[in-house]
């Protein structure tokens, strides 16, 4: 993609963000009652893999494998997801076989109906079990009392939610409308091969030395 459209789309986010703050709405019912499978999907930028990405997994506070319970709530930019804590392979080993909250960075946006993606891999499916790279997200201790769950970001931003099973690929086409249904059932976007043989590279590399080593 040029230039040009990734600036009109960056503006998409920035006003979707805007409506967002003003306005409440639930996210298993938007008020037009669309179905999320009809949400367009929007890819927030292009793909590349920094260099830092490894110092980033370094500093994160919670590395475990988990299964999605399929509990979901609207957090505005985000979507925030139950898990069950199935092993931890860095962090409180006191949270197996409990379950926490992670605010997940691709989101619906149900002003638009669009399904915004700010990670390379989509969110999380029920019954699924993933590796989380996670940091925790820290309160008063008054707040964190009232809470169901010990609440998690990942970290990084991309990279840190991986299936534990490779997808076959689906190679997306930027030129051609795409719908939540369409990828509902994939780990990650890509829009093509060479990405991604990177995205299972780097995968694999990760999974090699913060998880198979445990």
């Amino acid at each position: 993609m040029n230039k040009n459209i990734w600036i009109v789309i960056t503006l998409i986010i920035v006003s979707s963000f805007i409506i967002g703050i003003s306005t409440k709405n639930s996210f298993y019912d938007p008020e037009d009652g669309t179905p999320l499978d009809e949400y367009v999907v929007i890819p927030t930028y292009p793909f590349y893999i920094r260099d830092y990405l490894f110092e980033e997994i370094d500093r994160v506070d919670f590395i475990a494998k988990v299964t999605y319970t399929g509990e979901r709530y609207d957090a505005y930019l985000s979507v925030k997801s139950i898990v069950h804590v199935d092993e931890v392979y860095k962090g409180n080993e006191n949270l197996i076989g409990e379950r926490i909250a992670v605010y997940e960075n691709n989101y619906f946006n149900n002003i638009r109906n669009q399904y915004v993606t700010i990670s390379y891999f989509n969110v999380m499916q029920e019954g699924r079990s993933y590796y989380v790279f996670l940091r925790e997200k820290i309160y008063m201790k008054s707040y964190q009392d009232k809470l169901s769950y010990y609440e998690f970001y990942p970290y990084p931003v991309d990279f840190s939610i991986l299936s534990i099973n490779h997808d076959k690929k689906k190679f997306i086409d930027p030129t051609e409308p795409l719908f939540y249904k369409d990828i509902s059932q994939y780990e990650f976007l890509f829009f093509s091969d060479d990405e991604y043989d990177e995205v299972i590279e780097t995968k694999q590399k990760i999974i090699d030395k913060y998880i198979s080593h445990n």
